[in-house]
């Protein structure tokens, strides 16, 4: 029987890709409980239901499925709920490389373009990067929770995918290619663009 599947993570991780890969290569069913990717789909209807609530749900879910969580929409989610789940293994995925994780950040921003599967044909990197004070918070918010998570939740893990390495190493063998490709490329302008904003941090 295969394993349900927890991908908890920050956005801009490469989680994306992780997801697709389970769906389109294994099989696995899609479920969503994540606040901020319930509008507009198919499970919309837990949107006015409480955690606990969405937990129920996901225990009665056909399987196999795997459900991503981003961990900046809630302090202190109860992962050791969903670890509780039977045949469910957790996988932690995150972006070690800061510079890399905000210039994919302020990509995102800037283009609202956050995928490859959202890009038009005529999808071009931005020459720069622009931050407003409110959205370097958020960043700065966003890894504040990510290492709080982290620091709390790790015994939880059966697996842990560093952005950087797992396209090519990770416990299924999925490939670059299995799903959803890499949206940008960063010029070493935009690299020292990225490390001027970090000194804001």
């Amino acid at each position: 029987m295969k394993q349900n599947v927890v991908i908890v993570t920050t956005g801009r991780t490469g989680s994306s890709w992780l997801e697709n890969c389970f769906k389109d290569k294994l099989g696995y069913n899609v479920c969503r409980i994540s606040t901020s990717e319930l509008r507009g789909n198919e499970f919309e209807f837990l949107a006015d239901t409480d955690l606990e609530q969405r937990i129920e749900f996901l225990k009665t879910y056909k399987t196999p499925w795997v459900c991503k969580l981003i961990v900046d929409d809630w302090d202190y989610f109860p992962l050791h709920q969903l670890a509780e789940i039977e045949n469910t293994q957790m996988v932690w995925v995150w972006r070690k490389d800061t510079v890399d994780f905000l210039l994919s950040y302020a990509m995102g921003v800037k283009t609202r373009v956050f995928n490859v599967s959202e890009a038009q044909h005529n999808y071009t990197t931005p020459d720069t990067i622009e931050l407003e004070p409110w959205q370097r918070k958020e960043f700065a918010r966003m890894i504040e929770i990510r290492d709080r998570h982290w620091e709390y939740y790790n015994h939880l893990f059966d697996h842990v995918l560093e952005y950087s390495t797992m396209f090519e190493n990770n416990p299924w063998n999925f490939t670059a290619g299995d799903a959803l490709g890499k949206l940008n490329k960063y010029t070493p302008e935009h690299i020292e663009q990225a490390k001027a904003i970090l000194e804001t941090l």
